[in-house]
């Protein structure tokens, strides 16, 4: 400042010149660099004085950009702003996919920032970012799909299992129910298409016992309703003198 004043070897004339600097708020005083030491080959002038300045605006930047950066805090864009300012430092700094930003991230940006008003920088660090989003979403969806896929295999058959062991004790319900509770247990049946797997084989068994002919009758009596050619041999067993299978089979 000396040598741009001309004021050299004039202490008192460049003494009046930093007072009214300082006066008019140009500069503002600040401690010396080194603790307040003199390093060798200082003036005069420096070794006398125990006053140091730095221009003022300097000792605001760090408030006005804190200003700046709270008032940004503040809405939704100047935070994507600042998000997009942080990660492209990052990202120049160390070109790696862990400083790029997140998914959230990125679309906050994408949707509150013009990409129109980015540094070259930026664009390539959104681009970059848009690709492995696209790449892990993709490889994402893809095992979500196989494990939808999976689950509705594994829950088909738990279901399959549940229904059959459902007939299942149906049918043994059937087969050893008495006449009046027939009609009611074939209801149940009617509506399980996977019932008639299940009731096949004793309606066509040879029944030879009393049993096997017992269960064979309420077989026929539950597949009646699928196999009509069973009407006949049902009303043959109104002819053999069971009284109790008469209103089972007339229904």
């Amino acid at each position: 400042m000396r040598d741009a004043t001309g004021y050299q070897n004039e202490t008192n004339r460049f003494a009046e010149v930093v007072r009214i600097l300082d006066q008019e708020r140009i500069i503002t005083p600040t401690e010396p660099d080194g603790g307040g030491k003199f390093e060798e080959g200082c003036s005069k002038f420096e070794k006398e004085t125990s006053n140091f300045y730095k221009l003022t605006h300097d000792y605001l930047v760090p408030s006005v950009r804190e200003w700046l950066t709270r008032k940004q805090k503040e809405t939704r864009k100047g935070r994507a702003e600042l998000i997009l300012a942080e990660r492209s430092a990052l990202w120049n700094a160390k070109s790696e996919n862990r400083y790029l930003p997140s998914l959230t991230e990125w679309s906050s940006i994408r949707m509150l920032t013009g990409s129109k008003h980015w540094t070259n920088l930026q664009r390539e660090m959104m681009n970059r970012a848009e690709k492995v989003h696209t790449l892990r979403s993709g490889v994402a969806v893809a095992s979500l799909t196989a494990l939808v896929a999976v689950w509705i295999v594994v829950w088909g058959q738990v279901l399959r299992r549940q229904e059959a062991t459902r007939i299942e004790g149906l049918v043994g319900k059937l087969i050893s129910a008495e006449p009046a509770r027939v009609p009611e247990i074939v209801q149940e049946l009617d509506v399980k298409k996977a019932a008639a797997g299940y009731l096949s084989p004793l309606v066509f068994m040879e029944a030879k016992t009393v049993d096997e002919k017992r269960s064979q009758l309420h077989a026929r009596l539950a597949m009646v309703s699928r196999d009509k050619t069973l009407v006949e041999p049902l009303l043959e067993e109104l002819f053999s003198n069971k009284v109790a299978y008469i209103a089972p089979i007339r229904q």
